[in-house]
C-alpha cells in the first residue's frame, strides 16, 4: 500500500518536532529575542525586584509563590516602560496577520488532494511545511479536479521552461523538491519552538508547545482533504449538450487511474 511505504518518512518528519518541550518548561524567561532582550526589557530585572519570583519559577518553589510563572510575566511587565509596551502591542497585531500571510504561500486543500493522488509522500511533506492554510468561503467546495485545468500561459511558459529533452532530470527535480519540502518543515518546526520558547502565552503560561501544535493542525486537515479525495470515484464524467472546449463532440471526460509511484 502506497501509505505504508512513507511510514518511515511520517516518522522521521514527527521525530523532528517530538522533543522534550515538558522538560524545557522552565526556559522561558531566559531566553529573549534579541532586540526586545537588549532595547526594551530593563537591564536590572534579573537581579532586582522581580528576581525572588524568577528564582521561584525557575526552582519550581510554589511555597512562596502560588502562580510563579504569571507573577514573573506580571512582574516584567511592571517594569517594562510604556513605550515598549505600545511596541509589544504593535507586535501582536503583526503576529496575528502572518499565519494569513504565510497561508497564501502554501497549497490549497484542492492542490494537496490531487497531488496526494499519485505523489502522496511529497504531499504530506507540504503540508506539515505550511504553517497555515489559506481560508477558503465558507461552505464553499473547491473542486481538487480544476486543478488539472491549464492557464492560457501555462502550456506556453512551463513548455518553454522544461523541454521534452531535459525531461531526464525529472529524478533530480524530485529529490530538490523532497528537499525543499524537509527543509521547510525544519523551519516551521524551528520558529515554532522559538517562538514558544522566547513568548508566553497569556491565558498558560507554563506551555510552550502552542506554537508547534498550532502548525501541525494544517497538516492534519490535509490529510483528511486527501482521504476524502481518495475515497471518492475515480473516474468522473461530465457529458453537455454545447460544445465543449476540450472535446468537439461535446463530453468531456476525467479519469483518475489508480496511485502512481513517486519519481
Amino acid at each position: 500500500m502506497i501509505i505504508s511505504r512513507h511510514i518511515p518518512i511520517i516518522c522521521l518528519v514527527l521525530s523532528l518536532w517530538c522533543s522534550s518541550t515538558s522538560a524545557s518548561s522552565h526556559m522561558k524567561f531566559k531566553q529573549w529575542f534579541h532586540a526586545w532582550h537588549h532595547d526594551l526589557l530593563p537591564s536590572n530585572w534579573s537581579t532586582g525586584q522581580c528576581k525572588a519570583v524568577l528564582d521561584a519559577y525557575w526552582t519550581s518553589n510554589t511555597s512562596s509563590f502560588t502562580w510563579p510563572c504569571q507573577g514573573s510575566l506580571d512582574c516584567i511587565l511592571g517594569e517594562t516602560s510604556q513605550s515598549a509596551l505600545q511596541e509589544l502591542s504593535g507586535s501582536l497585531v503583526v503576529l496575528g496577520l502572518t499565519p494569513t500571510l504565510l497561508s497564501t504561500l502554501g497549497p490549497s486543500l484542492g492542490e494537496s488532494a490531487m497531488l496526494s493522488f499519485q505523489r502522496p509522500g511529497l504531499s504530506l511533506l507540504l503540508s506539515l511545511g505550511a504553517p497555515a492554510i489559506w481560508p477558503p468561503r465558507i461552505l464553499a467546495y473547491e473542486d481538487p479536479l480544476l486543478v488539472l485545468e491549464k492557464s492560457p500561459l501555462t502550456s506556453r511558459f512551463l513548455g518553454n521552461l522544461w523541454p521534452r529533452g531535459q525531461r531526464q532530470h525529472q529524478r533530480l527535480i524530485s529529490v530538490l523538491e523532497y528537499i525543499l519540502a524537509l527543509a521547510a518543515i525544519g523551519n516551521v518546526i524551528y520558529v515554532s519552538l522559538e517562538l514558544g520558547w522566547k513568548s508566553v502565552l497569556s491565558w498558560k503560561c507554563e506551555w510552550s508547545f502552542f506554537p508547534v501544535a498550532w502548525t501541525l493542525v494544517p497538516a492534519g486537515i490535509h490529510i483528511l482533504n486527501a482521504l476524502a479525495f481518495w475515497l471518492t470515484p475515480k473516474c468522473v464524467m461530465v457529458v453537455s449538450n454545447e460544445s465543449s472546449s476540450r472535446s468537439p463532440e461535446g463530453e468531456s471526460s476525467i479519469a483518475l487511474v489508480g496511485g502512481g509511484v513517486e519519481p
